[in-house]
This record gives structure tokens, sequence and C-alpha cells, in this order.
């Protein structure tokens, strides 16, 4: 399984642009789609998000399954802040 994870939404170009740009990196990740998710899964990205995000909510969310990091939004430095752990 990939460290990294991506959050998506159906219809996203910031969620596409995202995904280009980890593939370009040659990172590895495991896409959720925010619509497929189960009830145990949204709990877990919402602990994982804990209070660093406030009531903010966008797509993509990239996450760090090892430190827990993540990111909201397609910005290339704050994916490489997360990827890199």
């Amino acid at each position: 399984m990939a460290e990294t994870e991506i959050v998506t939404a159906e219809g996203c170009v910031h969620c596409e642009n995202a995904k280009k740009y980890l593939n370009e990196k040659g990172i590895s990740y495991t896409e959720k789609p925010f619509d497929k998710m189960t009830d145990t899964e949204l709990g877990n990205l919402v602990d994982r998000l804990g209070q660093d995000f406030g009531n903010r909510v966008g797509f993509p969310i990239i996450c760090n399954t090892k430190t827990n990091k993540c990111v909201i939004g397609n910005d290339p430095a704050g994916i490489d802040e997360v990827v890199k752990g």
C-alpha cells in the first residue's frame, strides 16, 4: 500500500492536477473517491485532519499515512511537504 492517499471528488480539476503532479514526481498513491468512502474511512480522515483545518473543506485531500500530515488543494509545495514526511 502506498504511503500517500489522495481523496478526490468527481469532476474536480484540482484533483486531476494533483494526481498529474504526483505521477510526474513518480510518487505512488492510493486514490479514494470521496463518494465511495465508508463511514469508517470518513471518520479516520476527519481524525487525521484534526483541528489543523478547522471548517475548511476542499479537494483534493492528500495525506501521508505514516505521518498523518495532510494538505488540502493542489499546491506543489504543500504536496511535497506532505509526501516527504
